[in-house]
Parts: structure tokens; sequence; C-alpha cells
């Protein structure tokens, strides 16, 4: 085992914001009232690597919080820097009126507002999850507070579409029509859960290279574009590298390149990872790490052995690694950056095996991101190699203890 309880002061602080599950069992054998600021802290602002992209870890922790903690946070709740603390808030507010914490539901409420951006609305979800029928009805009397009527329009939709995914279909429309019957239709094609059939325009050539070239966006991002492009077209883009380009121009067409790879390699591709840009290095090897080629090789071992990561070099060896060269990735292993701890997460998964445990080791306790951590987990217990101590602390992490969806 890696760690030992009672943590210290310091080691409690990691533990929560990496969601280990060694937190946990912590405060169930020794309570919280150390590390009382601690948890508020924590409780207050996401410590998620990404929270739009990760799991929720309100579920987790609201497992710390007694009534003396609870009573706390819902006081400070409310004045949340940014869009992704409210509705984490929210969500931990929702949790604790579950749990029937007094002023939880009450202060759920008061989260409630629309983004600044878009049309959704901050804590719409918890709210009609709890309440049902008759947060649907409190929620739409509110948006008068909040705007006209084209914007309350918008806002109904959102409240719909949460309703009807817990209801039904069809379930808000008499809702709907009894608080605002001047809308006649409220309901239009939404996709909020971004799995609709809408499909984007490719532009045409010419306005990629334009782009390219520095003339302005084609309304596209470049590395998503190159997904989207025929062959046809990428051959035409990559012509692109025959002529002079300044830096600005070739970390643009590299880009293009990051998420494909190239129609063709050769040896100057290759050495665009040493160009002095640190942004030409970048997307250099982001785009050379999609091939499998002896000269990707090359350079990923001539990479690590100078310990350089930092653009993404560890990504090199994705689909050109080989047992033994675990050895060189050891020497990173204290280097707690979340580009590197992402790149050795997925070396891992395209390359499973027992050699890379460490590796693994490493990444499941530095990890603040928990979708990297579940990613290792998956692969060890595939292998038959999930320490037992690990396994056991699991139990207790954030990943084990989210429900929302």
């Amino acid at each position: 085992m890696t760690f030992s309880l009672p943590l210290s002061s310091e080691e409690m602080r990691v533990a929560l914001q990496r969601g280990l599950g060694r937190a946990l069992l912590q405060a169930r054998a020794f309570g919280v009232k150390r590390d009382r600021e601690l948890v508020l802290a924590t409780c207050l602002r996401n410590p998620a690597h990404d929270p739009q992209c990760e799991v929720d870890r309100a579920d987790w922790m609201v497992e710390f919080l007694d009534k003396e903690l609870a009573d706390e946070f819902l006081t400070r709740m409310g004045r949340a820097e940014g869009v992704s603390q409210a509705y984490y808030q929210s969500r931990l507010a929702f949790l604790l009126a579950k749990r029937g914490e007094p002023g939880a539901k009450e202060a759920l409420y008061a989260q409630f507002s629309p983004v600044d951006y878009g049309a959704d609305l901050i804590g719409a979800k918890e709210v009609l999850r709890l309440d049902g029928a008759t947060g649907m009805r409190n929620l739409l009397r509110r948006l008068r507070d909040f705007g006209g009527l084209e914007r309350i329009a918008d806002w109904i939709e959102v409240l719909e579409y949460y309703f009807e995914a817990e209801h039904g279909k069809g379930s808000a429309c008499t809702l709907i029509q009894d608080e605002f019957p001047q809308l006649t239709q409220v309901v239009q094609e939404v996709d909020l859960d971004g799995t609709g059939s809408a499909q984007r325009v490719v532009p045409a050539t010419a306005s990629v290279l334009r782009s390219i070239d520095g003339g302005g966006s084609c309304g596209i991002e470049l590395g998503y574009l190159g997904t989207l492009v025929d062959a046809g077209v990428a051959s035409e883009v990559f012509e692109r590298f025959r002529r002079p380009l300044t830096a600005a121009q070739l970390a643009r067409l590299l880009n293009f390149f990051a998420r494909t790879g190239f129609p063709d390699l050769d040896k100057h591709l290759v050495g665009y990872a040493d160009h002095p840009s640190s942004t030409v290095r970048r997307w250099a090897v982001q785009a050379l790490s999609n091939h499998e080629d002896s000269r990707v090789r090359e350079l990923a071992l001539r990479c690590l052995r100078k310990r350089r990561w930092r653009a993404s070099e560890v990504s090199l060896l994705h689909k050109n690694y080989v047992p033994g060269d675990e050895v060189l990735l050891r020497a990173l292993l204290h280097q707690e950056d979340h580009r590197l701890i992402s790149d050795l997460r997925y070396l891992c998964e395209a390359n499973p095996g027992a050699e890379l445990l460490e590796v693994m080791i490493f990444v499941y306790e530095s990890s603040t991101c928990l979708n990297c951590r579940g990613a290792v987990i998956k692969v060890m217990r595939d292998l038959g190699i999930f320490p037992d101590w690990a396994s056991e602390e699991h139990r207790y992490d954030a990943l084990t203890f989210s429900s929302w969806n």
C-alpha cells in the first residue's frame, strides 16, 4: 500500500483534490474536524481537472458533510466563480435536500439562474428531479425574473427537455401552457445532449487554405476540420508543406493533421518535432503520434532520454511502444502534470501490459482527472494486476460514488 492512515493535512488536501478513496477512509475513521476548511473548500470549488468532461464528484463530497458542515456549506454557497462551480454547488444542494437537510431546497432554488451564454439554466435539472411537476411550475414562474418573452421561450425549451427526460415526451406541455398560454408552440428541435443528426457543412478547400495562410477562420477548428475532409482534400492541403511557411502558418497546417496524421510521412515532417516554436512542436508531435513508424519511434526514444514530454512526446509511443520502453517512462513519474498523465493513460490503454503497472499506479494516484484514473483501473483489472490495496481504496473514491448523468 502506498498510503497509510491517518493522513497528514497535506495528504488529505491532495486526496480530496484527486478524489482518492483514502480521503473518505480518513474522514470515516477520524472525522473531519481537523480538515473542516479543506472539505468546505472542495465543496465550494469543484477540483475536477475538466468539470465539463468528467463525472460529477458531488455524490462523493456529500459523504464528508455532517449536519454542521452541511449547514456551513449551504450558508456559503451561491458565490460560485464560474458556471461549472455553480452547477457543482447545485448538485450538492440537491443531494443535501434529498437527505432532508434544512435549508437545502431553499438554497437550490436560490441558485436557479440562466447561464451568461447559451440557454441552459443552473440548478434546473436538480430542481426538476427533486420536485417534479411542482418544481417545473415554480421554475416557469421564476423565468419572468430573468428576461423577456423571446429569451423565456429559449429557457422553456431547456426546462421542457429536462422534465420530459424524467417524465416522458409531452409531459411538460400542459404545465407550460398553464403558465405561458401566449406561447402556442414552444416545442422545437432541441439537442442539448449532442446526440442530434445535424451535419456540418465542410468549407471549400480554398477557404481551408486561406485559413491556414492566415486569412481568417473558415468556421471550424482546423484540427477537427482535418477529420471531416476526404482524402482528396487532405492531399491538396498537404501540398502546402512544399511552399515557404511562417512559423504561424506551419503551426496551423500541422494542426489540420493533428488528429489524423499525414497522407505521407517523410523526414522533414519528423523534424518539425524539434522546431524552435513550441506551438509547431506540439502540433507536429500530435500529428506524428498517429503513425506507426520506426522514425517516429526513434524520435520518441530520443525525446524521452532527454526527458522531453511537455509537447506530448510520450504520445509518440502510442503506436510505437515495445516492452522495455517503460524503463524510460519511469524517469518521468514524478511530474504531476495532466498533459503527461493523460499521455501515459492513453499509452497504457493502447499497449496494455503488466510491465506498465508502475506507470498505471502513477496515473491512478496522481491524476486529478477521474477519467484517466478510471481508464487505467480498467486496464489493470483486465490484466488481473490491480493491486488489492488500490482495489479496496477504489471502493471509496469519487469515481465509484458518482451516479449523476
